[in-house]
């Protein structure tokens, strides 16, 4: 981060972030907490920490826009909401796995979520009329975060939605000396979202994959007022986000209780509720 973006990126205060104003408070809005699993994983049974996060988390679990309307309180109560899905090589078969295939379906689900979140809001006078979307993604997943940045940018309501995200290890899947098969190659430049993209954690293991499996991750381009953190961490992609052990002594262990303490100060700092 240059000097000009840290004057004029929010402030980072222990566990309390602030929007880019410093004085508007996350409880003024409602919120909606996503979380993007990797291409070949599933959410139950559980594979990685995404799916143990998703699952921790206490927010009321939607499915689609129609589930909004089922919400009890979004008249006069601050409403918590979560989304979540399986990788797109699960949901997708092959095409998922190798064009990233589902992607958009999952990130238009959540753009029609937000839309019904602040529609609702506003027929019926909600003293909340604004939309904190929080989103967790890891390799495929992490590169949906980023679609559904640009997607909220275009959207109608973008004044009304402030953004915030973590990509841990963000893979397109291509490959780095052709660029085939071109998958999410438009998302990586997120300089258009303004100010929605408030805050971006992205976390990249430093073990690197083979080169035949086309796992090289991404470092997108960020508007000059986004907060962004960007850390390497220990592990190899996703085996980074395994399952963790009170006492971890091997590499992949230490590994993922590190991730695990990432991932739970990000959410935490998030105001997300979450209950192991």
């Amino acid at each position: 981060m240059t000097e000009s973006q840290s004057k004029n990126a929010p402030q980072v205060d222990g566990l309390k972030l602030e929007n880019e104003a410093g004085k508007e408070k996350l409880d003024k809005f409602h919120s909606l907490v996503v979380f993007f699993e990797g291409t070949g994983n599933t959410l139950d049974p559980i594979t990685t920490q995404i799916g143990l996060f998703a699952d921790a988390c206490r927010h009321t679990r939607v499915y689609d826009a129609s589930d909004v309307e089922l919400v009890s309180g979004i008249n006069s109560v601050k409403v918590k909401l979560k989304m979540s899905f399986d990788g797109c090589g699960v949901t997708n078969g092959i095409s998922g796995t190798l064009f990233a295939t589902g992607l958009d379906e999952q990130v238009d689900s959540v753009v029609e979520v937000v839309n019904r979140m602040l529609t609702v809001s506003a027929e019926k006078n909600s003293r909340i009329q604004k939309v904190m979307v929080v989103s967790v993604g890891l390799s495929r997943g992490a590169m949906a975060s980023m679609k559904l940045a640009l997607k909220l940018s275009d959207s109608s309501f973008s004044s009304r939605i402030s953004k915030s995200m973590l990509l841990f290890d963000p893979v397109p899947g291509n490959s780095i000396w052709t660029g085939f098969p071109y998958s999410c190659v438009k998302c990586q430049d997120l300089s258009k979202t303004g100010n929605i993209l408030r805050r971006v954690l992205a976390l990249y293991p430093y073990e690197p994959l083979p080169d035949v499996a086309m796992h090289a991750p991404c470092f997108p381009i960020y508007p000059r007022n986004t907060f962004v953190e960007e850390e390497v961490t220990l592990g190899c992609h996703q085996g980074a986000v395994f399952g963790t052990i009170p006492n971890p002594q091997k590499p992949y262990e230490m590994a993922s209780v590190l991730s695990f303490r990432r991932i739970k100060d990000f959410l935490d700092s998030e105001n997300v509720e979450l209950q192991f």
